[in-house]
């Protein structure tokens, strides 16, 4: 089978939940050798890793944190860190601070990453 590759978008902070349960249920269909998933977060989504108030938010911080185990990219917008006052040294070693969230999917795009926004 020929590797898939999507990226999954994401801007409001209510999707993570739906955006998690898209991602594993494409990896568990598909077979995560047979994928290449990338999650790329801004806008309001960033304020998942946001330290305050982090109770409300460790399931779904315990599942981001699985699926990176897994080979799952979790990309988040700096221009969007810097709107919502988030020190990108507070975030957790397995996310990575790209330039700009627009930029970084135009470019996974143009390597051929199906594009989906919950």
């Amino acid at each position: 089978m020929e590797l898939m590759k999507v990226v999954f978008h994401i801007n409001e902070i209510d999707k993570w939940k739906t955006v998690l349960a898209n991602t594993n249920n494409f990896i568990k269909d598909i077979g995560k050798e047979n994928v290449k998933v990338e999650i790329v977060a801004n806008g309001a989504a960033v304020l998942i890793f946001a330290t305050s108030d982090q109770n409300k938010k460790n399931i779904e911080i315990d599942e981001i944190s699985r699926l990176s185990t897994i080979g799952v990219k979790i990309n988040l917008c700096k221009n969007s860190l810097i709107g919502f006052d988030i020190n990108d040294t507070t975030l957790p070693e397995y996310t990575e601070v790209v330039p700009s969230a627009i930029t970084k999917l135009v470019k996974l795009q143009m390597e051929g990453y199906a594009y989906i926004k919950p």
